[in-house]
């Protein structure tokens, strides 16, 4: 399964102003978060504007080419959502352990990278369905006293189609340093590379407790591992369709360097 193109007979678009993570009515610039809770709970916002109330309405919160934003803590988007990122970057504060992105519908990501979080910088949530093409998660040194993490958590029940990902130099976590996909959760990744992440057990590259298919000419590769599945881990019970998907150069201390078991 795929999530097909964008289609709606009405949209809101919400260009961000303001790189800080602000929340403040009336300063005159439209920050992040101001834009994602304003489509969130279809209200307006004094510099922001007003989210779509019609139903099938998508909003859309659109990044400035090249820029920073910087969040200081989790931000949630729980209505339909096109995030369009122009190849923005959004980036953890590194001062407090929080996720980055929590989605929680349907939602669409394009061309935005997320780096700098101590918890996972994208966690797809119980019943979502996201669709990401050029999304690049890199450089999150993750706080193992947190619990288990990954730069990109799929919970059970949760979809997550990638397109196009670039997931590489992730590191600190338990297990699954690119992607934790949980028991019933799935994901695809096609024409994609994950690469140069690390964890001290499972999974450098994928942890895969639910349904994993790898298509595409993807690669996994380099990826390392304390105890087995460099680069990628299945559980038992757990389903990894391969086609056309290259694991290799991957490493573990213990066994299934490239695939465990």
């Amino acid at each position: 399964m795929t999530i097909g193109a964008v289609h709606s007979a009405h949209a809101t678009s919400f260009t961000v102003t303001d790189t800080s993570d602000s929340y403040t009515q009336g300063d005159g610039v439209c920050s992040l978060r101001e834009a994602v809770d304003t489509a969130n709970w279809n209200d307006c916002w004094d510099d922001c504007g007003c989210g779509g109330t019609g139903a099938g309405e998508i909003d859309y919160v659109i990044l400035a080419s090249g820029t920073t934003y910087t969040l200081n803590g989790v931000l949630d988007i729980w209505d339909p959502l096109v995030l369009s990122g122009n190849h923005a970057v959004i980036r953890g504060s590194g001062a407090d352990v929080f996720n980055g992105l929590r989605l929680f519908a349907w939602h669409y990501l394009t061309d935005v990278a997320l780096e700098n979080f101590r918890v996972a910088s994208l966690v797809v949530e119980t019943g979502a369905q996201v669709s990401a093409t050029g999304l690049e998660v890199r450089n999150n040194e993750l706080t193992p006293a947190a619990g288990q993490t990954s730069s990109i958590l799929v919970r059970a029940g949760a979809y997550l189609y990638l397109n196009a990902a670039y997931i590489h130099h992730n590191t600190r976590s338990i297990k699954g340093g690119g992607i934790f996909i949980e028991t019933d959760g799935a994901v695809v990744l096609y024409a994609s590379l994950i690469e140069s992440n690390q964890v001290s057990q499972y999974g450098g590259g994928v942890h895969n407790q639910g349904h994993f298919h790898c298509y595409g000419d993807s690669y996994i590769r380099g990826n390392s591992a304390g105890y087995g599945g460099g680069g990628v881990s299945n559980v038992a019970g757990a389903v990894f369709d391969n086609e056309s998907c290259h694991i290799i150069d991957n490493t573990s201390t213990r066994g299934g360097a490239n695939i465990h078991p």
